[in-house]
């Protein structure tokens, strides 16, 4: 299994030093700001997400972030929500131009914060990815159901990888030439018109699913520069990825 690189780390610090730091990172989506749950006004969010922005303590928000995480992902990605209880600092609404999100601030082994952004299910947005837009319906329920009710991806915000991708980000697999990389000459059972890397490493690697023929107990790990790895379990591979990459 490769590792993702973590090249952009802060230790923590004041409210405007992280903002100052998030705030090379938005990738040209627009101005980033942190919300209070006044702030948020008529912001359209889950309801499970108000029982987080709602608590005026950090450790109230943490409590309201892990419990509401434990019912969605606790038995898909046991590894990450471990490492979630016993690191993670706060959770806050955050706004980037049109998009907004919880940011979660997690400590790692290191004694530094890793800022991961869990996306807003109702600012769902496929953007040209009208494929995957098309198919919607064919992705497994607990991936689907992830998507649409608790995070639009969940993953590391200043490189956007080292986890679920928002969808605008998800890669169509046959929308690259893989064929000028020599390594790749190797035998390719999935169809990659219809396959999708749901997960981004960081390093060329992807969890994918081919939604011809969707399967969470037979997902492949594609890799940019070396032969995939077929007949993976979606979330174990997933969770193993995200809980090294907190760590």
């Amino acid at each position: 299994m490769g590792l993702f690189s973590r090249s952009s780390k802060t230790s923590g610090g004041s409210a405007v030093s992280k903002l100052r730091f998030l705030s090379q990172y938005t990738l040209g989506e627009g101005k980033i700001e942190m919300l209070t749950s006044g702030d948020a006004g008529s912001l359209p969010m889950p309801s499970q997400w108000r029982s987080i922005v709602d608590q005026d303590r950090a450790a109230d928000r943490v409590g309201a972030a892990l419990a509401l995480r434990r019912g969605f992902m606790g038995l898909r990605t046991p590894a990450t929500v471990r490492y979630l209880e016993g690191n993670l600092e706060d959770v806050e609404l955050m706004r980037v131009g049109e998009y907004s999100y919880l940011l979660y601030s997690v400590r790692n082994g290191a004694g530094e914060i890793l800022y991961y952004a869990g996306g807003n299910p109702l600012e769902r947005d496929f953007g040209d990815n009208a494929t995957l837009a098309g198919m919607w319906e064919r992705v497994p329920d607990s991936l689907r159901a992830f998507c649409e009710d608790f995070h639009e991806g969940f993953y590391y915000f200043p490189s956007r990888d080292g986890g679920l991708d928002a969808l605008r980000y998800v890669l169509r697999l046959g929308a690259v030439d893989w064929s000028v990389i020599p390594e790749l000459d190797v035998e390719v059972r999935i169809d990659l018109d219809t396959s999708f890397g749901f997960f981004a490493n960081g390093s060329g690697g992807y969890v994918v699913l081919d939604l011809s023929q969707p399967s969470l107990d037979n997902a492949c790990v594609w890799w940019a520069h070396e032969p995939p790895s077929y007949g993976v379990g979606f979330w174990p591979e997933v969770d193993g990825w995200i809980a090294a990459g907190l760590e």
